[in-house]
């Protein structure tokens, strides 16, 4: 039968495994005594890749709203005055 400390390792093999060690890994990490601090740098690993997701979902976005607010294959002529952009008439 489980002990308590046998599922509690398995708990912490299981999470090592999430976070993407590899089972060799995982294995010199159990022999270690601070698995806190190793948690502590796993969170921020993952803190960092959340930040970066979210960047490029930025990205992605602002992708999506340039192609929804652009039109393709259509050719316009502006005027440049005054370091602003207006459009010229079509009947120019």
């Amino acid at each position: 039968m489980l002990e308590l400390l046998d599922l509690y390792k398995l708990y912490q093999v299981i999470a090592f495994r999430k976070i993407g060690y590899f089972i060799k890994s995982i294995k010199e990490l159990l022999m270690q005594k601070d698995h806190a601090n190793i948690f502590k740098i796993a969170e921020q690993k993952i803190q960092d890749q959340i930040a970066e997701l979210v960047k490029i979902k930025h990205s992605i976005q602002g992708i999506m709203q340039a192609q929804t607010n652009t039109s393709l294959n259509k050719i316009c002529f502006c005027e440049k005055e005054n370091r602003f952009l207006k459009k010229i008439p079509v009947n120019f």
